[in-house]
């Protein structure tokens, strides 16, 4: 009669004696994306993803950021009661981890830092429509892919590509059969919940770190965020190009630039 007990909170790497960084998913609802970063990170340093709720299916979807963000705000309270806290995410992941800062502040908790991986602020940038969109930024894509691919020494090279080639083809096996995958239907919930959400000002300590490129029509040096933040927003440019800063060997860059936005937000 045992049943499964369904929780958002992951334990990445759960040892450590620095705060604890707390991990938002991206749009697909898994954090697996996160397991090289962490490693970089060291030892010491704790980090807990944050998977969707619904992913394994049973579960019922949030449809909004704010849903989520005050479910996962819970779930962390669970390993931290208090602050300060330390937040990030990926895509998606980011304007989350930027929503549960502006939840737990209205707490009256401390957020020391929210890291934003490549997340765009949607109501700030230029969503201007551009002839034929989704064929150019399709194509762009792939240059991106092949671009990252290139700055890297010989064996890099194909390591890189090989982990593109999986990660799409395995994108391209759930679009195949959506009925057998939860993951197909909570990406699209994810996308339109990204979509609606509608970021308040916010007075805090934020950190966006972007690719050294912008899809066409998605031009802003701070991907947007300078609209909603009122101070305390630094931009950190990575030599890769986008949807590259998660894969070896480039997120060894990112662990290193995140580690930097750590220590200088560490609590006195």
């Amino acid at each position: 009669g045992w049943s499964p007990s369904w929780s958002s909170l992951v334990p990445i790497q759960a040892s450590g004696t620095k705060p604890p960084l707390f991990l938002v998913h991206g749009a697909e609802g898994n954090v697996l994306l996160y397991r090289d970063v962490a490693r970089h990170l060291g030892p010491d340093q704790p980090v807990y993803g944050l998977q969707s709720q619904g992913l394994n299916g049973d579960e019922p979807l949030n449809v909004t950021v704010p849903e989520m963000a005050a479910h996962y705000v819970t779930e962390i309270q669970t390993v931290q009661p208090h602050g300060p806290y330390f937040l990030g995410g990926y895509c998606l992941g980011g304007t989350v981890a930027f929503e549960m800062a502006q939840q737990l502040t209205a707490k009256g908790e401390k957020v020391e830092l929210v890291v934003l991986l490549e997340t765009y602020n949607n109501c700030a940038v230029n969503h201007r429509t551009i002839p034929f969109q989704t064929a150019v930024h399709g194509l762009q894509n792939l240059w991106f892919h092949f671009a990252n691919a290139a700055s890297l020494r010989p064996g890099d090279f194909w390591k890189f590509l090989s982990q593109k080639f999986d990660i799409e083809l395995a994108r391209l096996k759930l679009r195949l059969n959506p009925s057998r995958y939860p993951h197909v239907r909570l990406t699209a919930v994810n996308d339109q919940a990204a979509d609606q959400y509608l970021p308040k000002r916010y007075v805090g300590r934020i950190a966006v770190i972007r690719p050294r490129a912008h899809f066409a029509g998605l031009a802003s040096p701070s991907l947007g965020w300078d609209r909603s933040v009122e101070s305390g927003l630094d931009v950190h440019q990575l030599p890769v190009y986008p949807r590259g800063m998660l894969i070896e060997p480039f997120c060894r860059v990112l662990a290193e630039t995140i580690a930097r936005c750590l220590r200088s937000g560490k609590p006195n």
